[in-house]
């Protein structure tokens, strides 16, 4: 299977309080048997929520800052490294089924910890890890390290769609903001849409900020896919 654009494919989300974590880098729960079921129901890519492993840190909602060091130890302790033996089971699971897997971990790497998204092909590969940008409260400011894989994985154009849970309640939204499939606030669910990349042009017909609004003779925006140490020394040469 090539890059998902120019025709129509399955896309689904899954609900945010289907159970998973790691122990010890060994991942138990009902996500990765979601990923089985939905690649036998057809579906193409399928959309985890964010930090579906090991889990959501809504300690930092619920305690005073004060009171949540032990949760962040044990955040810390289970969070997941890439490539890693957490790693090898929703790779596999992508594997066997046959489809696209993107799914919200906290990673670990450094000693510091990332709100990323897991990027794997339909061959088990691992396109490559988005890092979320936007820091907002309780969550972890990081940076966004994007390959060419990655792009041509996820659409025409370098699209990249985003999934946010709020409250709980997932949902499949359109390039023009309609909703495909949505949650109830209580349900455990597998979401399912057909989707038309073709949608992606005609909503930059109305509006293409990165397209062909750019004027890059005026301003442009250079993007360093490289990955980035906190050390760097450079020596003169011999």
């Amino acid at each position: 299977m090539g890059a998902l654009h120019s025709r129509v494919n399955q896309r689904l989300g899954l609900r945010s309080d289907m159970v998973a974590c790691v122990i010890r880098g060994h991942i138990s729960g009902s996500g990765l048997l979601s990923v089985q079921t939905a690649g036998t129901e057809g579906a193409e890519l399928i959309v985890f929520p964010e930090t579906f492993l090991p889990g959501y840190p809504y300690f930092a909602i619920t305690h005073d800052p004060t009171e949540t060091a032990p949760f962040l130890a044990r955040l810390r302790e289970n969070a997941v490294r890439i490539p890693s033996r957490a790693t090898e089971q929703p790779c596999k699971a992508a594997r066997d089924a046959g489809c696209i897997v993107a799914m919200g971990v906290n990673e670990l790497e450094g000693g510091t910890l990332y709100n990323s998204q897991l990027l794997i092909d339909e061959t088990g590969k691992i396109l490559g890890v988005r890092r979320k940008l936007v820091p907002t409260n309780h969550r972890v400011i990081a940076t966004s390290i994007l390959t060419d894989d990655i792009l041509k994985a996820l659409g025409n154009g370098g699209c990249v769609s985003k999934f946010r849970t709020g409250g709980g309640r997932s949902m499949i939204v359109d390039p023009r903001g309609k909703v495909l499939a949505e949650a109830l606030p209580d349900e455990e669910t597998i979401l399912y849409a057909e989707l038309d990349f073709d949608d992606i042009a005609k909503a930059k017909m109305v509006v293409d900020s990165c397209g062909h609004y750019s004027r890059p003779d005026v301003l442009s925006l250079q993007l360093d896919s490289r990955k980035k140490r906190p050390l760097q020394i450079t020596r003169e040469p011999d």
